[in-house]
């Protein structure tokens, strides 16, 4: 996938509050993400 295709990816899911970011990259160190729902749905707690 293009890296502009990604970014673009990536943005749309984080203003749709798909994705959270946990912490910010900078340099050579990429941002870290989580998508809530699923981390919901594995713990077992409902939306």
């Amino acid at each position: 996938m293009p890296k502009k295709t990604a970014n673009r990816l990536l943005q749309q899911l984080r203003e749709q509050e798909i994705i959270t970011v946990i912490a910010e990259g900078g340099g050579r160190r990429a941002t870290t993400y989580v998508f809530s729902r699923l981390i919901a749905v594995t713990e077992g707690d409902r939306l």
